[in-house]
């Protein structure tokens, strides 16, 4: 199994997680030395999102889920691909659900 990580800006038309999507990252990113922390603030977010039993956060995570799981793919859009970004902490919660079932997933950034 694949998941793709691509930039909405260089033709990526996979699922947008951007803002304003359900799992678009709510912390805005000033300048380039915050890039690590605003990821880590979204991780954190996520977690007690799902926690939290965030119906649009759960109802978006399952329904990826089920795509990669039936496709054996994924295709997550994002504005800063191939920069690493909140897509990633997605793609890994993804990747982590599904080799708990016995899949191996690959996860690809930019392509």
């Amino acid at each position: 199994m694949k998941i793709r990580i691509t930039n909405k800006k260089s033709g990526g038309a996979g699922h947008y997680v951007g803002r304003p999507s359900p799992l678009g990252n709510p912390f805005v990113l000033k300048h380039e030395g915050e890039r690590e922390r605003v990821i880590g603030q979204y991780r954190d977010w996520l977690k007690t999102r799902l926690e939290a039993r965030d119906e649009a956060v759960r109802a978006e995570l399952n329904s990826l889920y089920r795509e990669l799981v039936s496709r054996g793919e994924l295709e997550l859009t994002c504005w800063c691909a191939p920069r690493r970004c909140h897509a990633e902490v997605i793609a890994e919660f993804l990747a982590e659900a599904a080799s708990g079932r016995g899949h191996q997933v690959e996860i690809v950034i930019g392509g």
